[in-house]
C-alpha cells in the first residue's frame, strides 16, 4: 500500500469516529442535558469532525489560493480552539468535579484560547505563504503547546480513573466494558498528543508536514489508533464486548 493511500485511509477513519462519536454524545446530551456529554461530545465534533479537515485542507490542499487559506485557517482555529476547551471541560467534570483548582484551569484554558483565537486571525493575517501560517506562526505554536497540555492532562486522568476502576472491578462493583472505556479514553488522549506533538516537532524544526514522509506517516498511525480506540469505546462490537468480559472473568 502506497503512503498516499494509508494516509488517506487513516485520516478518514479518524475523522468519520470523531464526527460520528461527537454526533452520538451531542445527541445523548440532548436527551440528558448532562454536561460530560456534551462537552465530549462537542470537543470531540469540533475538533475531530469539522476543524482537522478545515485544517488540512488549509495546509495541504492543491489549487488554494492564499485568502482562501485564510479563511480556512482561521475557521479551523475556531473551531478546534473551542473543541479543545470542552475537552478540558469534560476533563474537570468528570475527573475532578469537586476540585477548585480543575476549576481554575477550565476558566484559565478557555481565556486562553480565546485570545489565541484572535491571534490566530492577526497571524494568518499578516503573513504571505500559506504553510508558514499553518505551521509556524507564534499563535498556532502555542495553540499546540495547549491542546498537548490538555491531552497530557485529561490522558493522565483517565489512567488514574481506571487504576481505581480496576479495584471496583475486582470486588464486582462495576462492569468491565466500564472500565475499558476509560482506558480506551486513555488510548485516544495519547494518540491525539502524538498527532498534535508531532506537528508541533515539525514547525519547531522549520519543516512543512507535506514535505517529510516519516510525518505524515506517524501523524497517519496516530490518526488511526484515535479512530479505531474511538470505535471500539463507543461503537464496540459483539465480539469485542465477549473479549472484554471474558478477560475480565
Amino acid at each position: 500500500m502506497k503512503l498516499e493511500t494509508f494516509e488517506a485511509i487513516a485520516t478518514a477513519i479518524f475523522i468519520v469516529m470523531g464526527f460520528a462519536v461527537g454526533l452520538r454524545m451531542l445527541l445523548l446530551a440532548r436527551r440528558t442535558r448532562e454536561l460530560p456529554e456534551l462537552t465530549l461530545g462537542g470537543g470531540l465534533f469540533l475538533i475531530v469532525g469539522l476543524g482537522y479537515p478545515l485544517f488540512l485542507s488549509a495546509a495541504l490542499a492543491p489549487n488554494v489560493s492564499l485568502t482562501t487559506g485564510r479563511l480556512l485557517a482561521g475557521s479551523a482555529a475556531v473551531l478546534m480552539n473551542f473543541g479543545w476547551w470542552l475537552i478540558c471541560l469534560f476533563t474537570w467534570r468528570v475527573f475532578r468535579p469537586d476540585a477548585a483548582w480543575a476549576r481554575v484551569v477550565g476558566a484559565v484554558c478557555g481565556l486562553s484560547l480565546a485570545a489565541l483565537t484572535v491571534a490566530r486571525f492577526v497571524d494568518v493575517a499578516q503573513v504571505s505563504e500559506r504553510v508558514q501560517f499553518i505551521w509556524s506562526s507564534p499563535s498556532m505554536t502555542a495553540t499546540r503547546v495547549f491542546a498537548l497540555a490538555i491531552y497530557v492532562w485529561t490522558g493522565v486522568e483517565a489512567l488514574l480513573c481506571h487504576a481505581r476502576l480496576k479495584r471496583q472491578l475486582a470486588l464486582g462493583l462495576i462492569e468491565a466494558v466500564v472500565v475499558n472505556r476509560v482506558l480506551l479514553w486513555a488510548w485516544v488522549a495519547a494518540c491525539c498528543f502524538t498527532s498534535v506533538f508531532v506537528g508541533f516537532f515539525a514547525a519547531l524544526i522549520g519543516v512543512g508536514i507535506q514535505h517529510m514522509a516519516l510525518v505524515r506517516l506517524l501523524t497517519s498511525i496516530a490518526g488511526l489508533g484515535c479512530g479505531l480506540a474511538l470505535y471500539l469505546a463507543f461503537f464496540p462490537p459483539r465480539f469485542y464486548l465477549r473479549r472484554v468480559a471474558g478477560a475480565t472473568a
